[in-house]
């Protein structure tokens, strides 16, 4: 299997701390992205404090009714962020989301700068291309077993053929 290093999406969608609501979400739509990786200030390796995820926005914010151009991104980060070293297999990745009951996992280099980003779909597709190739090993190996299973046969049905008459 993998290492996250090599599934990992990027760019990752940034945002500083002191960016309001109203501008993670029109970032998130402008990039058609589900979460802001929640940065201690934009740079080029920057490293991450948080995630902010579209659905969190809905849930502390909207469904509240409060109003989104007075909170920041800094306001929804309660819980600590959960990251993966880019050497970590895909395996292990997922066992951690699994174990922290995550769907996205910030992946950093061993200076914990942020190089990429890795959703559980991104897993499930690793996952099934593994899968693909697994069932690629077992047609070919039927095919190759049925290419040699006649002459097999006909030369065993020869042999004792020959050993009745002889």
């Amino acid at each position: 299997m993998s290492r996250l290093s090599t599934i990992c999406k990027y760019p990752v969608q940034i945002a500083a701390r002191n960016t309001t609501i109203v501008e993670a979400a029109r970032k998130m739509r402008e990039a058609h992205a589900g979460a802001l990786v929640v940065v201690e200030k934009p740079s080029r390796s920057p490293k991450p404090v948080g995630i902010v995820t579209d659905r969190d926005i809905v849930v502390a914010i909207v469904a509240l009714d409060l109003d989104p151009d007075i909170f920041l991104l800094d306001d929804l980060l309660n819980r600590p962020l959960v990251t993966a070293k880019g050497d970590m297999s895909c395996r292990e990745g997922l066992a951690l989301m699994n174990a922290k009951g995550i769907r996205r996992l910030p992946v950093v280099n061993k200076a914990g700068g942020l190089i990429g980003i890795v959703a559980l779909d991104d897993l499930i597709a690793e996952m099934a291309r593994d899968l693909k190739q697994v069932a690629d090993v077992i047609e070919r190996e039927i095919t190759k077993e049925l290419e040699l299973r006649p002459a097999r046969i006909r030369a065993r049905k020869a042999h004792v053929a020959k050993s009745r008459y002889a």
